[in-house]
């Protein structure tokens, strides 16, 4: 997929799952620039004041895999406020708590992601 292709599914997505208001940066790097794990081809950095945020997309996988992590870093972005609040509420737990809420607040994100992520690109179909 070429750096073009990606901005132009970056911008269907984005009008898609709904972006009014906010600023999004989004760049395609070379995968050793995501900062996650060895599988990652996708990154969202959040940024207060908000709405702002950056997605960075690694190239160089099959072109439904790119565009799955486009609208996955997206949905990610999308929930940045509730990831504040579950911040907020995490401060007043005692530090096992935090950890486990933590933890089991994350799994159940990526869950959702996942779910949210297969059903938008079945019901919208891939490509632009």
């Amino acid at each position: 997929m070429t750096q073009a292709m990606a901005k132009k599914l970056f911008a269907k997505w984005t009008k898609i799952i709904g972006f009014d208001g906010w600023r999004i940066n989004f760049y395609t790097v070379r995968a050793e620039y995501i900062d996650d794990t060895d599988e990652a081809i996708g990154h969202m950095a959040e940024y207060r004041p908000y709405p702002r945020a950056t997605v960075r997309i690694a190239l160089g996988q099959p072109d439904d895999v790119v565009e799955y992590a486009i609208v996955h870093e997206l949905l990610h972005v999308k929930l940045i406020p509730l990831n504040q609040e579950h911040a907020n509420v995490r401060e007043l737990l005692g530090a096992e708590a935090r950890q486990l809420a933590g933890s089991s607040y994350h799994a159940t994100q990526e869950m959702l992601v996942e779910t949210w992520g297969q059903s938008l690109l079945e019901a919208f179909g891939y490509g632009v």
